[in-house]
């Protein structure tokens, strides 16, 4: 991607951000229209000096990325004039995009429209002008660079692409907060565990499928980062031990997810166990082997998505109970996602595709062992078929669980997943073509 196209992916993330954090989590008030004007009309009498200094610095953070990435992406090195203009243009569509989300703020039931914040997050907008400004057009560049170069060979366009994926997973339903309040809440609600400590009102089923839940999701991190021959078998777990330990610090500030140290133990023990993968596959591996080694991941993999959508196993074999199911499963699309709110659709439509992406990865690398340019085109298919039947499998497995709630816009969410996992890997491993022949 060109340089100003990754400023404007990051513009564009930015502002939608701000909008989502603005209103999650999308709890409707039934506020009229015409209510929502008139109080929208007098916010400024609240004037600023309600709310706290934490909201405040807050709502002046959040606005600062858009503001850094509009004035990139505007930015005019032949024409320097052009930059004020550019800046002043910035600015107003911060404001623009504040003004607004306060504005919708007056729909949501827990959500609360201030003149205060419109004023922090413009500040915030000015701060990330001035941040490009000062240091941004000089250090983007060669930043830049030093990405492009890092991402240069499929293993390492593979890892950002999980780390990516990873993060977001881990941080959603993005309902973000630094306030002291928040945080103190989520300590006595028991969110947060600083000490090594397993669950004890858990049964050992439960407590197994949360430590192979944890180990599992991090197997790709130490695969991917040694196999692209940057790192030592030390390096790579070393660099888990503290990409997970971050990644539990950020969860600190989402006020629904748990933050706990045991999972960053066990998912260094998921990375680690990648790095072990990774040592078996080595060099001296033929493409057969390999081929059976990335059968086997899929498979793998395939079981531990069932043990993760089937759990806690609840059968119940009955024909009317199986028969009720299976019309359920094939009722309007997208029924159950219109029951739930905003945030709790998306975030389940979001980990459903994100737990699918290694599926097609592994189909990825199988048919990037097999070297059949005549059959390619049948390969691929039988590839992507493959992939829906894996998760047309994970769903039909559910018709005979009582607490599971199988339905087909879930198979197309999951399938879409392994779609996007297999064309990322794809044309990672097309980089390289000496891949296939090794």
């Amino acid at each position: 991607m060109p340089r100003r196209g990754w400023l404007a992916l990051g513009a564009a993330l930015s502002l939608l951000f701000v909008t989502y954090g603005s209103l999650v989590p999308f709890d409707r008030n039934g506020v009229g229209l015409d209510v929502a004007l008139a109080s929208f009309r007098v916010i400024r009498e609240a004037g600023m000096l309600s709310g706290s200094r934490v909201d405040f610095g807050s709502n002046v953070l959040l606005m600062m990325p858009a503001g850094f990435f509009l004035a990139g992406l505007t930015w005019s090195r032949t024409r320097p004039w052009c930059n004020v203009v550019t800046a002043v243009a910035c600015l107003s569509l911060c404001l623009a995009v504040s003004i607004g989300v306060e504005f919708l703020q007056l729909f949501f039931q827990s959500r609360s429209t201030a003149y205060r914040d419109i004023v922090a997050q413009s500040l915030g907008a000015l701060l990330g002008i001035g941040v490009w400004w000062l240091w941004g057009r000089r250090l983007w560049p060669r930043y830049f660079r030093a990405g492009e170069a890092l991402a240069g060979d499929g293993y390492t366009r593979l890892l950002i692409v999980y780390l990516v994926a990873m993060l977001l997973y881990q941080l959603t339903p993005l309902d973000i907060t630094i306030h002291p309040g928040d945080l103190v809440e989520k300590w006595q609600l028991g969110r947060i565990s600083l000490l090594p400590q397993l669950p004890t009102d858990a049964g050992i089923a439960a407590l197994a499928y949360e430590i192979f839940a944890d180990m599992v999701a991090w197997v790709p991190l130490g695969y991917l980062a040694f196999s692209a021959r940057r790192y030592s078998v030390t390096g790579v777990v070393a660099g888990s031990v503290l990409l997970i330990a971050g990644v539990e610090v950020l969860q600190l500030f989402v006020y629904s997810r748990h933050t706990a140290v045991t999972d960053v133990m066990f998912g260094t023990a998921g990375a680690a166990a990648g790095c072990w993968l990774a040592l078996l596959h080595g060099g001296r591996a033929g493409p057969g082997q390999r081929v059976i080694l990335g059968l086997a991941g899929v498979l793998v993999w395939f079981a531990g998505l069932c043990l993760v959508f089937w759990y806690p196993f609840d059968l119940h074999i009955e024909r009317a109970f199986f028969n009720e199911r299976v019309r359920a499963f094939f009722s309007l699309p997208l029924e159950s996602y219109y029951r739930a709110s905003i945030l709790g659709a998306t975030s389940s439509v979001f980990r459903k595709a994100a737990l699918f992406l290694p599926i097609g990865i592994g189909l990825a690398y199988v048919l990037a062992q097999v070297r059949v340019p005549r059959a390619a085109l049948p390969a691929k298919l039988a590839a992507l078929a493959a992939a829906g039947a894996c998760a047309l499998g994970v769903e039909a497995g559910q018709l005979l669980l009582v607490s599971k709630v199988p339905r087909l816009s879930d198979v197309v969410f999951m399938f879409a997943g392994a779609v996007i996992g297999y064309v990322a890997a794809a044309r990672a491993f097309a980089s390289e073509p000496g891949h296939a022949r090794d």
